[in-house]
Parts: C-alpha cells; sequence; structure tokens
C-alpha cells in the first residue's frame, strides 16, 4: 500500500473516503435498495425494465443500486439446447449404422429407390405388358 494512504489513514482516523461537496443522492437511497432487494428475493426472475417503472424511478437508476450497491451482475437465464437420454442414444444409434454403410461402400442416405430427374410414373403405368414383360424405362432405380 501506498505511504501518502496509510499516513491520510492516521491523521483522519479512518479508512473511509472523506466527504465531499456534491449532489446529494436523491434516487438510489438505502430505502430504495432495501426495496430492490426483497423484490429479487421474492421474485428473481422480473425484469429490472418491469421493476423500475413499479418503484417510480428511472431504469439506470435500478440497475446502479443492483449493480453496485447490491454487488449483483444481472444476467437473464435462458433455455440452452440439449440432449436427452434417449435422444443421445438414438444419435449413437443412427451414427453407428452410418458408418457401417460408408464402411461397406454404400451411401450415406437411407437406403431406398434412388432420386433421378425423370418424370414421375405412375404405378398403373408400370404394370407388366400382356406378354409379361416390365418396360426398363417404367422402373424406380
Amino acid at each position: 500500500m501506498n505511504r501518502s494512504t496509510v499516513c491520510r489513514a492516521i491523521q483522519r482516523g479512518t479508512i473511509k473516503d472523506r466527504v465531499r461537496p456534491g449532489r446529494p443522492i436523491s434516487a438510489a437511497t438505502p430505502r430504495l435498495t432495501k426495496i430492490v432487494e426483497r423484490r429479487i428475493q421474492r421474485n428473481a426472475k422480473r425484469s429490472m425494465r418491469k421493476t423500475a417503472p413499479d418503484l417510480n424511478v428511472s431504469e439506470r437508476t435500478i440497475r446502479r443500486v443492483v449493480k453496485e450497491k447490491m454487488a449483483m451482475y444481472p444476467h437473464k437465464l435462458r433455455k440452452r439446447h440439449g440432449l436427452t437420454d434417449v435422444q443421445k442414444k438414438g444419435r449413437h444409434e443412427k451414427c453407428k449404422g452410418l458408418l457401417k454403410r460408408a464402411a461397406n461402400g454404400g451411401h450415406l442416405t437411407t437406403p431406398g429407390p434412388k432420386f433421378t430427374n425423370e418424370p414421375a410414373v405412375s404405378e398403373t403405368a408400370a404394370q407388366p405388358e400382356p406378354d409379361g414383360r416390365v418396360d426398363e424405362r417404367l422402373r424406380l432405380t
């Protein structure tokens, strides 16, 4: 600690700051601090924006009281994404299947008919001809 600071504290007889001239505190009074403290204890989820008009003070005053006088730091609880155990298990199973297909040279999409740029064909058009043959153009690849 600085020597002049120690000497000043000894001369004054206290470590508190000296009284200085200036505008007195009018809004952030000890009474307001107690009121805000009780409100936070009652409902910590209540926003400072909503609390300020209820107490007939500015939003900045409420923030100053909470941060400077009460040494609390404001934050808003938010819902975060997270996986449940069931979702984790499902993802694990899907990944194992995808890795197995990739190792076997299979495609990473779901098994089944591949997509083509040919127009869609109705089921009735893919019926066998009278001689038992099916037109190759109508088959799904």
